[in-house]
């Protein structure tokens, strides 16, 4: 269920990127790959776009990270297999917010179930804005290595930043991921992937844009 939701995020900006099972990171884009000695060019990424919550997600000032390709033509990963595996123990639950162009704003509930060395499952709930279940999503079951993996991002249309961003549930020191890459039609389409350093695993704020519009955002509410 999570590959679903995520998946549709991103859909909307003409399938720049298919976004990962499970932690929902990221996903690796077609493209041809970048040289691994190349320098991606990098810069400050902007401020989230204004949400219709009270609560508005606030970005604070950037500053650019440099960095060179890894040898698939890929950007480095936020974070490795292991940070993720420590920081999800069985029973953490994170719960986002998913606001979506023409559709209704939903949250969905991410429970670990189970957990060893090798990976972990993960159950879903999807709710309304007041608390009712709209449905029970099940169960995904995945490798830590393989989420890590979800964050994988063609290098050449990268840009990695770090910085700051005050959400509803704290403030937090940020890595800042903008993947800017043609939709079907030509028209420009980025996503921004806020990752916060404390919390590795899924940003903690993504936002879709399609020729300057914002068509999709996926803000975090809690996480425990």
């Amino acid at each position: 269920m999570m590959l679903t939701m995520m998946s549709r995020h991103v859909a909307q900006v003409g399938g720049l990127l298919i976004l990962g099972a499970v932690l929902g990171c990221g996903g690796t884009a077609p493209g041809p790959a970048a040289p691994a000695a190349s320098t991606a060019p990098a810069a400050s990424a902007p401020a989230a776009p204004s949400a219709p919550a009270a609560a508005t997600p606030a970005a604070v000032a950037s500053t650019r990270v440099p960095f060179t390709a890894l040898p698939d033509g890929t950007a480095p990963r936020p974070f490795s297999a292991e940070q993720i595996r420590d920081a999800m123990p069985v029973g953490h639950r994170i719960r986002v917010r998913q606001e979506q162009d023409r559709a209704p704003t939903i949250e969905e509930e991410w429970v670990v179930t189970a957990a060893d060395a090798q990976g972990c499952t993960i159950a879903t709930k999807v709710f309304d804005v007041e608390g009712n279940l709209i449905r029970d999503g099940g169960t995904e079951t995945g490798a830590w290595s393989k989420l890590r993996e979800h964050a994988a991002f063609p290098a050449a249309a990268t840009e990695i930043s770090t910085g700051t961003i005050e959400l509803p549930m704290g403030t937090f020191e940020t890595r800042v991921y903008r993947v800017t890459m043609p939709a079907g039609d030509g028209a420009p389409a980025v996503l921004t992937l806020h990752f916060a350093v404390s919390l590795p695993g899924p940003p903690v704020l993504m936002v879709a844009e399609r020729a300057g519009v914002q068509v999709s955002r996926m803000t975090m509410i809690e996480r425990r």
